[in-house]
């Protein structure tokens, strides 16, 4: 994300409604590839102002958190739950990442299990063009276990598996993403 007085500078989520903490080092200018810009965009992009696209959920507040930092997983996503539930709110913790080594997070899937009222995990499947796609890795393999927890696939714009994208028994859903030619913002400021 790039950012103007504190909040993103994207015309289509600029709402006000970016939760951002500048001493964690969340937001980084120009770190990644603008990844996180593109999820955010597609959960909460505004709507009815006669830019870009309309997001699933225009209204809500979007906490921006960088998890490859000094910070695991879990810790991020506890810095947002804990956020949320001083709020008297709930959580969609969206984590596009994946362990490049098989990793059982002991300390995410006790985060999932004690906070399943309040949290629901979605968790990319695959990412990854180096690991097999015939099996969900971890930590969105964790779909198989709790009930709050979504492992989502990519397809193609024709519906065929993107080649990045896991399947296996714990894929929850699948979506066309940015790759496929779906509109998305952009860290640029366009789609």
């Amino acid at each position: 994300l790039n950012l103007s007085g504190g909040q993103p500078s994207h015309a289509d989520i600029n709402g006000g409604r970016s939760i951002i903490d500048s001493s964690d080092q969340d937001i980084q200018t120009g770190r990644g590839r603008g990844h996180g810009t593109s999820v955010q965009s597609v959960a909460a992009a505004d709507t009815n102002d006669g830019v870009g696209i309309a997001g699933i959920n225009w209204s809500s507040p979007i906490y921006v958190s960088n998890v490859f930092g000094s910070r695991s997983f879990s810790q991020a996503a506890q810095e947002q739950i804990d956020y949320a539930r001083a709020r008297g709110q709930r959580v969609v913790y969206n984590l596009s990442a994946e362990y490049t080594v098989d990793f059982n997070d002991t300390a995410l899937a006790n985060l999932m299990q004690q906070n399943a009222a309040t949290a629901l995990f979605l968790i990319a499947s695959g990412n990854s063009q180096n690991r097999s796609t015939n099996v969900v890795s971890n930590p969105a393999n964790f779909a198989g276990q709790y009930g709050n927890v979504m492992a989502v696939g990519s397809n193609n714009q024709d519906g065929t598996r993107a080649g990045y994208s896991q399947f296996g028994p714990e894929l929850t859903l699948v979506a066309p993403s940015p790759a496929a030619g779906i509109p998305a913002a952009n860290i640029n400021g366009g789609y």
